[in-house]
């Protein structure tokens, strides 16, 4: 890589950084968050991605998983409301 290209992607990174960051602000609802994160994604292999609750114990250990919100390709089984102890 060149050295002069190299502060350019900095700032496009950057920038694609805050513009998902104003996107997540900007959501209404666990659906709307996991489209953020799947609208930035460039990964073609990604079938299904999920946002999950992760309720913890009085010890901070993990207690329950509760998927609030999924995302799938066409063909994928989603598990929107899965919840596992």
């Amino acid at each position: 890589m060149q050295k002069s290209s190299r502060p350019r992607l900095e700032r496009e990174q950057a920038q694609l950084f805050y513009k998902i960051s104003r996107d997540l602000a900007a959501a209404k609802n666990p659906d709307e968050l996991l489209a953020v994160i799947i609208d930035n994604v460039n990964e073609p292999q990604v079938q299904t991605a999920s946002l999950c609750h992760i309720e913890v114990d009085q010890d901070s250990t993990p207690a329950w998983m509760q998927v609030v919100a999924t995302w799938e390709q066409p063909g994928q089984a989603g598990v929107a409301g899965y919840r596992m102890q």
